[in-house]
């Protein structure tokens, strides 16, 4: 259970419409990535669909002064690899990944 968040006020500074957004999930069960290729369903309009959006993080990740091309917000990375399939790690990473794809979340 989380009790408690909080954002460095310089964060507002940098970024004031920064909007936080925090999920739990319960009963999600751990253990090996589910069938071979179950990761292949995020198609390539995804990137063309919410590319304002990814660019958006981009310049957050760059305001905090992160190197866009050595350190990209994670959805970002995922889109870049959803025609070839997101990568398999594991059923919690998986789960993580497919949200973040699917809502734009890094």
């Amino acid at each position: 259970m989380i009790d408690k968040i909080w954002v460095d006020d310089e964060i507002w500074g940098l970024r004031p419409d920064y909007e936080v957004l925090i999920l739990t999930a319960e009963r999600l069960a751990g253990g090996a990535s589910l069938e071979a290729g179950s990761g292949r369903q995020q198609p390539l309009r995804w990137i063309r669909e919410h590319d304002d959006h990814v660019a958006a993080w981009r310049d957050a990740y760059q305001a905090f002064g992160s190197r866009p091309k050595r350190t990209r917000p994670s959805a970002d990375a995922l889109l870049r690899r959803a025609g070839a399939g997101l990568p398999q790690v594991n059923r919690v990473v998986d789960a993580y990944n497919a949200v973040s794809v699917r809502d734009v979340l890094p």
